[in-house]
């Protein structure tokens, strides 16, 4: 982490948060909950029922936990926001120090995103502040490129991800408000980043563009960013049906489906667990059905499904995913994101028994979630505790905190509330 400046924090910015996980935790949902400890920090001789991989899933109980939880983690999240609308990037516990200068608009842009789910999911007035600063800080970064385009950017280059994950944010921030006041914004970042489509491969998109020299590339060789860019077409397709964004992200989708690692429907067999692919293809396959599209989606659903840890693994293994060792809480996270998405698709088609796989699968993920979450009863040892709680550090032996660590847990939480209270999850109609 060398050649990084890091501030000590003063404890005084928490005010409002620690209100919020006070509330969150008198609300009851809290109330006898003994979390899973971080290994490394302390031990646990007991899980709490609810979150006991090993028993009977309790669907309407871990809904209520989990939606209290994901509004401490994106309490967590408020209290970093900054007066430019960018968030504190990294917290030491240990340390107690944050990351002052190193930042990346990609996360910047999907830690938007999630506080604006989670001022939909559960409102609250430091909630949006944040996203709302985080929303200006999009705009405020935004700088002119092409024919009347705007491209998202950090430091003179723009990244496709942080683009089409800057149009996610602005897209859901005017679902949640029903409010039009970036349209101009959400156009000239949409107009931008599809004229970076490449003329001679239908579907393929540039990875960045240095905004100096007024050069696009293929580099960085993010094997993400073309799923955000879907996503993103595809949310604004959503909104806009009359435009012309549904024909882009058809031509999007078919090359991540047919051309980019081969006919993957044909090999039966996803190069890479993309969680954002996934997220993309689930909505796509409700606006424009493609059986092409609902069998990655399913594919994917399918890989996480076998890579996720079962009662046999252990009890503290249960739900996280066994890519990583140990076992890594983000990626564990986007996999709940994941399988709630292609949950929503299943239901949505009628396919009762992929549902109902899918909708298991992503409750035991958010189990998992739920016992390494940082909560008063595990942080115990840190040097200050409150500051970690609501969090998630990056796994059990590294509990350094990220801004999208808890970006992708809360999402997921908030992913299953929906599933279990609503029967869906929700997408966005048209502003009349």
């Amino acid at each position: 982490m060398s050649g990084r400046t890091r501030v000590r924090h003063d404890g005084l910015r928490w005010a409002t948060i620690g209100l919020l996980v006070l509330s969150a935790v008198s609300a009851g949902a809290l109330v006898g909950l003994v979390a899973a400890r971080q290994l490394g920090l302390a031990t646990t001789t007991a899980i709490d029922p609810i979150l006991d991989g090993a028993r009977e899933l309790q669907p309407g109980p871990l809904a209520e936990l989990a939606h209290a939880r994901a509004q401490m983690g994106a309490a967590w999240l408020a209290g970093l926001s900054r007066e430019d609308g960018s968030f504190f990037y990294i917290y030491y516990p240990e340390a107690r120090e944050f990351e002052a200068e190193d930042y990346n608009e990609v996360r910047h842009a999907g830690t938007t995103y999630s506080m604006f789910q989670a001022y939909g999911a559960f409102g609250g007035d430091s909630m949006l502040e944040a996203a709302e600063r985080g929303a200006q800080y999009i705009a405020d970064n935004s700088v002119p490129a092409g024919d009347g385009g705007r491209a998202f950017v950090y430091n003179g280059r723009m990244k496709l991800g942080g683009q089409a994950l800057a149009l996610v944010a602005l897209l859901e921030r005017r679902r949640v408000l029903g409010d039009e006041a970036h349209d101009e914004l959400i156009a000239g970042l949409s107009n931008f980043m599809m004229s970076l489509e490449l003329a001679d491969e239908p579907g393929r998109y540039y990875q960045s563009y240095d905004s100096e020299a007024q050069e696009p590339s293929l580099e960085p060789d993010s094997d993400f960013y073309p799923g955000e860019a879907l996503l993103a077409l595809t949310r604004l397709a959503q909104h806009y049906p009359d435009g012309p964004y549904l024909d882009y992200a058809a031509r999007a989708a078919d090359y991540l489906v047919h051309e980019r690692d081969g006919d993957i429907p044909a090999a039966g067999v996803v190069p890479r667990e993309d969680h954002w692919l996934a997220l993309a293809l689930s909505e796509l396959h409700q606006l424009h059905p493609d059986d092409a599209y609902r069998d990655v989606a399913y594919l994917q659903a399918e890989s996480m499904v076998a890579n996720q840890y079962t009662a046999a693994d252990g009890a503290l293994r249960v739900g996280g995913s066994a890519l990583r060792n140990p076992i890594n809480y983000t990626s564990t996270a986007t996999k709940g994101e994941a399988l709630v998405a292609v949950w929503a698709m299943a239901a949505a088609t009628g396919d009762g028994e992929a549902a109902a796989r899918y909708a298991a699968a992503a409750r035991r993920n958010v189990q998992f979630q739920l016992r390494v979450q940082f909560t008063p009863e595990n942080t115990e040892l840190f040097p200050d505790p409150g500051m970690v709680i609501g969090a998630w550090g990056k796994d059990a032996l590294d509990p350094w905190i990220r801004i999208d660590f808890v970006q992708h847990n809360i999402s997921a939480l908030i992913g299953v509330w929906y599933m279990t209270t609503e029967g869906s999850i929700p997408l966005a109609t048209p502003i009349d």
